[in-house]
Formats: structure tokens, C-alpha cells, sequence
């Protein structure tokens, strides 16, 4: 009875240990940047409507880079996505660049805030090299 009880004790405190590692490997960074990079090819996010072809660009400076609207319409409503995760958004200032429509005709905002680099468009926030190079202004 007493071997049955240990054998019992020591498999449950050898899967308690397998939990605390497994629990440790996949929120460590080697895991998530595995992972992110396993699904790097799928991070786009379309946040206006092709079919609505209009986007107006909020932002005076922005808005005289953009010489052909129907180019930028196709370039700029699916935007790559990368990884917000670490920064603090909570105390962002969210900044208005561009006006686009969903396919329902609803209006939606691409947003930037300065301060953190991240954008956002329909609540969604994100990081975009991309939007980055072409939209913002070269220190």
C-alpha cells in the first residue's frame, strides 16, 4: 500500500515539474519569436475596402506624397503586421493619418502614435515597417 502512495506522490510531483517548464518554454522570447516566425508569411491586415477605392490621407504632408490615390488605395488598405508585444499602449496618443472605408461603407481611421510607433485601424493595434518607410517623415 505504502509503494502504491509514493509511486503515486512521485508522478504527480514529476508532472507538476513537466508543467512548470513547459509553462516557462512557451512564454520565454526563443518561443514566441519561433512562432512568429513560423507565421511571418500570414501578418497582414486589410483595414479599408478595394472596392470603395478611396482613402483620404488626414495628414497635410502625407496627403501631397500621394500623387496617384488609386495606387495607394491598393498599397496602403492591407498593411503588414508585426508584433506590438512589450510595448505599453494604454497612454497613447492616437493620431489620425488616414480615412478608408470597410466594405460595409463604414468609415474607418488608420491611427499612429508617435510616441510608441504603433498604428491602429478598427481597434486593432500594430506595429508596420512598411507604413513606417513610406508614411512618416525621415528624422
Amino acid at each position: 500500500m505504502n509503494a502504491k502512495v509514493f509511486l503515486k506522490i512521485v508522478a504527480l510531483v514529476f508532472g507538476l515539474i513537466l508543467v512548470i517548464y513547459a509553462s516557462k518554454y512557451f512564454s520565454s522570447n526563443s518561443f514566441h519569436s519561433s512562432v512568429e516566425s513560423l507565421f511571418n508569411n500570414i501578418n497582414y491586415f486589410q483595414w479599408c475596402s478595394y472596392e470603395k477605392h478611396k482613402v483620404i490621407w488626414l495628414d497635410p504632408a502625407i496627403n501631397k506624397k500621394m500623387t496617384d490615390r488609386q495606387q495607394s488605395t491598393h498599397k496602403y488598405c492591407v498593411v503588414q503586421m508585426e508584433s506590438i508585444q512589450g510595448l505599453d499602449i494604454s497612454h497613447a496618443q492616437w493620431r489620425k493619418v488616414a480615412q478608408g472605408f470597410d466594405s460595409n461603407g463604414q468609415v474607418v481611421f488608420l491611427e499612429w502614435d508617435p510616441a510608441t510607433g504603433v498604428y491602429r485601424a478598427a481597434g486593432l493595434p500594430f506595429k508596420s515597417s512598411i507604413l513606417d518607410q513610406d508614411l512618416q517623415p525621415k528624422p
